[in-house]
């Protein structure tokens, strides 16, 4: 059978419902460590940023400025989904972000001359890392989102 094209996001996406489980399902916070309230925090808050990355809601009365941002990448993100609520946002950036991970390594991987279904394992090795994992499990999505 001839692998077609429209399976590999596909078949990562399936992937990434497994591996982040229960991120695709869950409205609350998905992680365990410290970061992790801080970078839902940050998809709240940095779509009401001011110019020069003010923010009058924090350090009432005299507000907050945030000029040292920690991830554009978050930035974006919270403009993208200002709508969903943060943890919900959070979560679901975790699946994109491991699907689209693994969905770029597999490009790369048949840029250099794999063909599916080989191309897929450099998908698979990248987007499911123990590094990605890590970067989940700390509250970083920010960094399987790059």
């Amino acid at each position: 059978m001839k692998w077609r094209g429209w399976w590999t996001p596909l078949v990562f996406g399936v992937l990434a419902v497994a591996w982040t489980w229960p991120a695709a399902m869950s409205g609350n916070m998905v992680g365990r460590h410290f970061d992790l309230p801080g970078t839902v925090w940050f998809l709240d808050a940095a779509s009401r940023f001011g110019s020069g990355g003010e923010d009058t809601l924090t350090g009432w009365p005299t507000g907050a400025r945030y000029a040292r941002l920690d991830s554009f990448v978050l930035l974006v993100a919270s403009h993208i989904c200002q709508w969903v609520p943060p943890a919900r946002a959070h979560a679901l950036w975790q699946v994109l972000g491991v699907a689209g991970s693994a969905w770029a390594a597999e490009a790369f991987a048949r840029a250099l001359g794999a063909r599916a279904p080989w191309s897929l394992l450099g998908g698979v090795a990248f987007g499911l890392s123990g590094l990605a994992a890590t970067a989940l499990t700390e509250g970083h999505v920010y960094h399987v989102m790059d």
